[in-house]
């Protein structure tokens, strides 16, 4: 995400209801748990399936109940009031002495910090091995 490869956001929200979770053993929360990597597994597969014929870049994408894309988009005001919260909740912090200080400290170690992160492990990298196990 930070390495401008993509301007998307992708998410999957499913609701479990709490009946449908095992809570007798170890063993059966185990299983429970084995088949949500695989249900996980299948629709990343799909989905990068599905995204890899689909060339359009502003488009966000969820899953209905037979795992099928859904394309929605994301108007500007839909995003302008939590920009406008952020602006709200950050500006009392940078506009106190220590708030700048902190931040300052932030920038200028966090930055560095970040890029050599970045350098050392690219997206390339983890993309590639994201591939490998769907295939």
């Amino acid at each position: 995400y930070l390495q401008s490869e993509t301007n998307e956001l992708h998410i999957d929200i499913r609701r479990i209801e709490i009946n449908e979770i095992p809570s007798e053993t170890n063993e059966q929360i185990s299983n429970w748990l084995y088949q949500r990597f695989q249900l996980k597994d299948k629709l990343l597969k799909n989905f990068y399936n599905y995204y890899k014929t689909k060339n359009d870049e502003s488009i966000i994408f969820t899953c209905d109940r037979k795992d099928k894309p859904i394309e929605l988009e994301l108007p500007l005001r839909e995003t302008i009031y939590s920009c406008f919260f952020l602006t709200l909740t950050t500006l009392p912090f940078i506009l106190s002495e220590r708030g700048r200080s902190f931040y300052l400290k932030i920038c200028l170690i966090g930055t560095p910090l970040t890029l050599i992160w970045m350098h050392l492990f690219p997206y390339s990298r983890f993309n590639s091995k994201i591939d490998n196990q769907l295939e």
